[in-house]
C-alpha cells in the first residue's frame, strides 16, 4: 500500500501568509493615518490608495485552504518591502519585468529586487525607507575617501552616496511644511518599542508552547502562527525584528518531536538483539527438554541393566545336577 504524504502544513503556511499580509496592511495604514507617515516617489499616490483600501477589511472566517487563497488574492495589496525600498508592484509598469521580457526570461507575477531600477514607476519611498537610507551615506562616503580602496570602487561609492542623498532631499522636499517642522523638532507619535521586552515575551511564549501549557494559543500547535498568538505581538514585529527567535523555536519544536539517528539505530539494534535472545531462549528450552528426556531414558536403561544383572546373578547361584554316569563295558 503506497504511503500518502501529509500536506496539512500547507494550510498553516497559507494562513500565516494571509495574516502577514493583513497585519502589514494594518501597520501601513496605522502609520499613514495616525503617525502621518510621509510617502514620496512615483507610486506614492497608488501606495496610499491601496493601503486605505485594505484598511476596510473587517475579518472573515475561513474553513478551507481554497477560502484562504481566495481571501489572500482579494486582500493582498501587492506592496513589497525590501531594504530602504517599497515596491507598489504593477506588472504593466514594472521595469524589472520589462527587462526580463527583453532578455527572453520568464516574467513572474511579483517584483524582482535584483533587477530593480531607481527610475521605476512602481517605487515609493516611506519615512521608514528614509530612516534606512540615512544610515548608508556615511558608510559610502567613508569608503569613497579611503585611499586603500581601488579608484573604481571609490567612484561607485561616491555616486551611490550622492544618489541616496538626492532621494532623501526629494523626500523631505515633498513633505508638507507642518509635518516637516514637526519631524525636525523631534515630535513622534509612535511610542518607542522595548525590543528586549519583546524578545523575553517571545521566549516565554515558546517555553509555554513547548511545555504544552499555552494560555493564549487556541490549539497549542508548535507553529510560528501559534507562537505569535501566544506572545501577543504583531506578526510584522515578530518576523521583522525577531525572526531568529522564530527559527530557534521551530528548531526546538522539530527536535522535540524528532528521534536522532544514533538513537534510532540503537533502538533498531535493540529490537534485533531482543529477537535473537528470544530465539536462543526457545532453543535452550527445547534443549533442556531433550536433556530431561535423555535423563529419563538413561534412568530407565540403568534400571533395566541393574535388573538384568540381578537376574544374571540369581541364575549363576542355581545348583547344577550331575549328569548320567557312563557305563563301562568289560572286555571279553
Amino acid at each position: 500500500m503506497a504511503a500518502t504524504g501529509d500536506d496539512s502544513w500547507l494550510d498553516d503556511v497559507a494562513v500565516e501568509r494571509l495574516e502577514m499580509v493583513l497585519e502589514q496592511s494594518e501597520d501601513d495604514w496605522t502609520r499613514l493615518d495616525e503617525d502621518n507617515e510621509h510617502v514620496s516617489g512615483p507610486a506614492a499616490t497608488e501606495y496610499r490608495r491601496r493601503t486605505a483600501g485594505a484598511a476596510t477589511f473587517l475579518g472573515r472566517t475561513v474553513r478551507a485552504r481554497t477560502s484562504v487563497k481566495r481571501l489572500l488574492e482579494q486582500s493582498d495589496t501587492d506592496i513589497h518591502r525590501s531594504e530602504a525600498m517599497t515596491c507598489v508592484h504593477r506588472a504593466e509598469t514594472a521595469e524589472c519585468r520589462e527587462e526580463k521580457l527583453l532578455l527572453g526570461l520568464p516574467a513572474d507575477d511579483g517584483p524582482d529586487e535584483s533587477r530593480c531600477h531607481s527610475t521605476c514607476a512602481s517605487l515609493a519611498c516611506t519615512d521608514r525607507d528614509i530612516a534606512d537610507h540615512r544610515m548608508r551615506p556615511l558608510v559610502l562616503e567613508t569608503e569613497a575617501r579611503d585611499p586603500m580602496t581601488p579608484r573604481p570602487h571609490r567612484d561607485r561609492a561616491a555616486a551611490k552616496a550622492a544618489q541616496i542623498c538626492a532621494v532623501i532631499e526629494r523626500h523631505e522636499a515633498s513633505r508638507p511644511g507642518s509635518h516637516a517642522r514637526g519631524r525636525r523638532s523631534g515630535r513622534m507619535t509612535r511610542k518607542n518599542r522595548d525590543r528586549e521586552a519583546e524578545r523575553q515575551e517571545i521566549r516565554a511564549a515558546a517555553e509555554r508552547l513547548l511545555a504544552g501549557t499555552p494560555p493564549r494559543s487556541p490549539v497549542g500547535k508548535l507553529t510560528g502562527a501559534e507562537l505569535i498568538a501566544e506572545c501577543g505581538l504583531r506578526r510584522d514585529v515578530v518576523y521583522g525584528d525577531h525572526k531568529e527567535l522564530v527559527d530557534e523555536f521551530r528548531a526546538r519544536a522539530k527536535a522535540q518531536n524528532f528521534t536522532p539517528q544514533i538513537v534510532q539505530d540503537m533502538a533498531d539494534e535493540n529490537i534485533v538483539l531482543r529477537e535473537a535472545l528470544a530465539k536462543i531462549k526457545a532453543e535452550l528450552a527445547a534443549e533442556r527438554e531433550r536433556v530431561r528426556a535423555l535423563v529419563r531414558a538413561a534412568t530407565e536403561l540403568s534400571l533395566e541393566l541393574e535388573q538384568a544383572r540381578e537376574e544374571l546373578a540369581a541364575a549363576q547361584q542355581v545348583a547344577r545336577l550331575p549328569g548320567p554316569r557312563e557305563t563301562r563295558r568289560v572286555p571279553d
